[in-house]
């Protein structure tokens, strides 16, 4: 596994094999997740080759980044619900903190569903209403 610090500022930072950051995201939820999707999709990397460090991991985005197709992780704040999906999955990961629940209502709607492309569909509408709802505010 790679020794790396987050940078205070960002939630989320992918490397490359050179440890080089090559995508940082400073969103907040699962936002910085959906930004990686299309990164990798505008972008000459593919996940499965690349480092995800991110601040906090429950259930939900353990299942984003398994769709995404990453295989090394690592996470500041992890649920136990996030490890189980890593080790059932045999994602390689590390985190700082582990801990039994991330307090948010996504962590609470997804306890019993593991079907990652619902999950998928669930997320991906609720981060569109999310970003609709900001851009109505701002």
């Amino acid at each position: 596994m790679i020794d790396h610090t987050l940078n205070p500022s960002h939630t989320l930072e992918l490397l490359d094999e050179n440890q080089t950051i090559v995508f940082a995201s400073t969103s907040k939820w699962l936002h910085p997740l959906f930004e990686v999707e299309q990164f990798l999709i505008e972008s000459k990397y593919e996940a499965k080759d690349l480092f995800l460090h991110d601040r906090i991991a429950g259930k939900a985005a353990a299942l984003l980044t398994m769709k995404i197709g990453f295989r090394r992780i690592k996470i500041e704040v992890m649920s136990h619900l996030a490890q189980q999906l890593y080790d059932d999955y045999l994602i390689q990961y590390t985190y700082v903190d582990l801990v039994e629940r991330i307090a948010c209502q996504t962590e609470r709607l997804l306890q019993t569903i593991t079907d990652v492309d619902e999950v998928y569909q669930m997320l991906y509408e609720r981060a569109q209403n999310s970003k609709a709802r900001e851009n109505t505010i701002s």
